[in-house]
């Protein structure tokens, strides 16, 4: 949505308008939970469950008595084994996914997990028995009253096939070879490649079979795949399968509870471009972002996941890595865990509350961090009091920067770094994705690069010839600028908000979507974090330099900071958050802010 006709004047970046009930199925300042833990609701302020897990439909009833709004039922496409292994009984290993060796495999993070002496195996959904079993799970979610759908690990199969080469049982081999048979007739590249490699008869074509006969090991497969015959098209069978799996799931799921408003969401990183490749289907992403606890300093790993999220019109309820949980629960990091809450808000995202969360190590296996009482209730219950600056409010960027899904597909044009400088740089931006296959609904055009005053290039893209040809154009004309270049592009980025004062403060500018007179915002995030210490050290005597085209030139004279209480109570919102009036200054082209001191996160309204 772009607020004005000029090039490099405001741009907010929103959810995209009736994309799966994307924007009503979460909202700004919603309090999400992993697990279900009904005697910390109130305390928190919880409005959604993710990780739900099930529940009874008396139970179901008394959490959306209690203030939740969106109760989700959770499947695990990985991580149901005893359900798995009871279902499939003597026949179970027929459910079960196969590498190229021929052999079942376990799910590397469920290594300590058995049931009735059998392992977790990792699971095959083009398995006709394990979807049997899948959907029989849809109807005890529809007996639930639960009103959304969250399905752990969807990627399935596919999810499995670039590192632990999965994807050869006879089920996926069947079925790969009719998907060959089916694209081939639509596909030219697929065709010639298959010519190529003397493939012109598929009845009977064995995937596995042939590239034995080529000479390829299992210890081939495993360190080269990307370079043997066929090896994209087989990724792209498994991603696309998959994919079209989960989207008929989620339509059962729709007809057997009679919801045609129900909400789905996948635990997806969403910056891999497997994991992006269900966006369309989803309502939102409910998912694990790494945040490197380990490195005890404020993250900036998940940027590029929130903005990616913003650009595929996609909610993020987010929780750390089960390794970040084993990190916190071992050090007790409880300031460096409300960064990263402060961080995903202020991005237009929701950090999940800590009350439960899962914790993951190779030595220790599966076990649990459960949030101490009194140390990040309170910062959710401010989230809570500050709905009115939340809701509704969506990214002000003057710059874009290109992500290219073909090219991460093979590791090339990584834009964290990008987002992680601009972040800290204090540049508003937004990530434009340019599609391919995986992602066909986006497109770089003339017209989404035209609101943006600079477009950054990552080097090493592979886009198509339609796309290239628009990037070029901007190229031309000077406005993008390739990252090779770095210095060209942080110059011409500009710097239209600054900080005086601190260098360890990052702002993030929001504006209200559809309603020019309300309130901007900027959130305000302490970067200086002590990990000895565990705190962030106060910044003092700050001044806020906004350059007034970030918001069309708007004349602000009044500005608020509104800051959490750590001492307020349970369920009393009203008292989460204080409110000081701050000291307002024009200085030509830009407004000047005085903020006396911020300790961990603030945000400040800026009134006309």
């Amino acid at each position: 949505m772009n607020l004005s006709n000029g090039v490099g004047a405001l741009v907010v970046v929103s959810l995209a308008v009736g994309s799966a009930g994307a924007q009503e199925a979460v909202r700004r300042s919603d309090v999400a939970f992993m697990y279900d833990v009904p005697e910390q609701y109130a305390a928190y302020g919880c409005t959604v469950l993710g990780w739900a897990g099930g529940g009874e439909p008396a139970h179901v009833k008394s959490a959306y008595e209690k203030g939740v709004r969106l109760f989700a039922y959770s499947v695990g496409f990985l991580t149901e084994g005893s359900g798995v292994i009871d279902f499939g009984g003597t026949n179970v290993l027929d459910m079960a996914c196969r590498n190229f060796a021929g052999d079942p495999y376990v799910v590397p993070w469920l290594w300590d997990h058995k049931h009735k002496d059998k392992p977790y195996y990792w699971w095959c959904t083009k398995s006709p028995r394990y979807r049997s079993y899948l959907e029989s799970r849809l109807n005890t979610h529809a007996q639930s009253g639960a009103n959304g759908l969250h399905i752990d690990d969807y990627r399935g199969t596919s999810g499995s096939v670039t590192w632990l080469s999965g994807g050869f049982c006879t089920h996926c081999l069947d079925a790969f070879r009719e998907d060959l048979k089916a694209r081939r007739a639509v596909d030219p590249a697929l065709a010639a490649e298959l010519e190529r490699h003397g493939i012109r008869d598929l009845d009977g074509f064995d995937y596995r079979a042939f590239l034995v006969a080529k000479g390829v090991t299992p210890e081939l497969w495993k360190s080269k795949w990307r370079e043997q015959p066929l090896s994209a098209a087989f990724l792209d069978f498994h991603v696309r399968a998959d994919t079209a799996y989960v989207a008929s799931y989620y339509q059962k799921a729709k007809a057997l509870t009679g919801n045609p408003a129900l909400t789905l969401a996948v635990n997806s990183e969403v910056a891999n471009p497997q994991a992006m490749a269900i966006a369309k289907t989803l309502s939102y992403f409910c998912c694990e972002i790494g945040h490197e606890a380990e490195k005890l300093q404020t993250a900036t790993q998940p940027v590029v996941a929130y903005k990616l999220a913003d650009a595929l019109g996609r909610a993020v309820t987010s929780t750390a890595s089960g390794q970040d949980w084993a990190f916190i629960k071992e050090q007790q990091k409880h300031a460096l865990v409300r960064s990263w809450t402060a961080l995903s808000y202020s991005l237009g995202h929701n950090f999940m509350a800590p009350t439960k969360q899962w914790c993951y190590t190779q030595e220790k296996g599966t076990h649990w961090y459960n949030a101490p009482e009194g140390v990040y209730d309170w910062l959710y219950r401010f989230v809570r009091a500050n709905a009115a600056r939340l809701d509704g409010y969506d990214a002000v960027a003057q710059v874009a920067v290109i992500y290219d899904n073909a090219a991460r597909r093979v590791n090339r044009a990584d834009i964290e770094p990008i987002c992680a400088e601009l972040f800290k740089r204090n540049v508003p931006f937004a990530v434009v994705i340019a599609g391919d296959t995986w992602l066909p609904e986006h497109r770089l055009t003339q017209m989404a690069l035209a609101a943006y005053r600079t477009v950054i290039v990552p080097e090493g893209l592979m886009l198509d010839a339609a796309q290239q040809a628009v990037l070029d154009e901007a190229l031309v004309s000077g406005r993008a600028v390739t990252w090779k270049e770095r210095e060209k592009a942080l110059a011409s980025a500009g710097s239209p908000v600054t900080v005086e004062g601190s260098d360890r403060i990052v702002v993030v500018p929001r504006v209200k979507r559809d309603d020019t007179k309300a309130p901007a915002v900027l959130h305000l995030l302490n970067q200086a974090y002590s990990g000895a210490k565990d705190a962030m050290t106060p910044q003092t005597n700050l001044t806020l330099v906004v350059r007034r085209d970030l918001y069309d030139g708007r004349k602000f004279t009044r500005a608020v900071l509104h800051t959490p209480v750590s001492d307020s109570k349970p369920g009393d919102f009203s008292a989460a958050s204080v409110a000081t009036a701050l000291l307002v200054a024009e200085a030509g082209d830009s407004v000047r802010v005085t903020v006396p001191s911020l300790k961990e996160w603030g945000l400040v309204a800026l009134l006309e």
